[in-house]
């Protein structure tokens, strides 16, 4: 009960803070990792009434993160990196897109040519309709908000304010990160960890949310793309 008492109810301020990170991802993500065992739905992009409801799924947990974050009464939502979006966060978003991909290039060269027996991402998004692209923009978009929300802006600034250095704040949030996607093979894992140091970079770096959730979501949108673009027939 004791235990109970501490964790519901934190006696001093940097543990509620502790508390409150591990109840967000408890409630939000564990859920959806614990389901990898169970398999993907590859064609989730491809179905309107699905994306539909991860829509309704991610958009009341980004507002809820976004509250709890402005009724921290000792800081300021600047201090997460949210601002109002600019047009400049959509050129800076561009580029650290553009950024993700030129770091992942060397991986994706070693895995293509130089190490072929490694299993590829069992995992092959489909999508097949070109009239549900905009749906799917907008699902990219959701996931990168949600998700920088939590690993980078929230988890990352609130770690700092804990008083730990760089580097442990970024290996923390990246590990949550990459272990979400676990479910893509060792390829995916790998590439989703130099997604997570490179976002964790732009961050510290920028302090904007609004970039990197561009960026993330971009990538997240052109990888979907091109899988839309080679289902085409040829």
């Amino acid at each position: 009960m004791f235990f109970l008492k501490n964790l519901i109810d934190p006696p001093d301020k940097n543990r509620r803070d502790v508390v409150e990170a591990l109840l967000i991802f408890l409630v939000f993500f564990l859920p959806g990792y614990l389901g990898q065992a169970e398999g993907i739905n590859a064609a989730l992009f491809d179905d309107p009434l699905l994306i539909a409801r991860y829509l309704l799924l991610v958009l009341p947990q980004i507002l809820l993160l976004r509250y709890l974050i402005g009724i921290k009464g000792d800081s300021s939502p600047q201090e997460f990196g949210i601002s109002p979006l600019r047009f400049t966060d959509f050129i800076k978003g561009i580029l650290s897109s553009g950024l993700i991909w030129l770091c992942l290039l060397p991986f994706i060269i070693i895995i293509t040519f130089f190490a072929p027996e490694v299993p590829p991402n069992p995992v092959r998004w489909s999508v097949t309709k070109g009239w549900i692209i905009p749906l799917v923009f907008l699902a990219s978009m959701g996931t990168g908000y949600l998700e920088e929300l939590y690993f980078r802006s929230y988890l990352i600034t609130t770690l700092k304010r804990l008083g730990w250095k760089d580097l442990p704040t970024v290996a923390i949030s990246t590990a949550l990160f990459t272990i979400g996607h676990l479910y893509q093979g060792l390829p995916g894992a790998i590439g989703s960890m130099i997604i997570g140091f490179t976002l964790s970079y732009r961050f510290l770096k920028g302090r904007s949310l609004n970039e990197i959730a561009i960026a993330h979501g971009l990538y997240n949108f052109s990888v979907l793309l091109l899988s839309f673009l080679l289902e085409i027939p040829a």
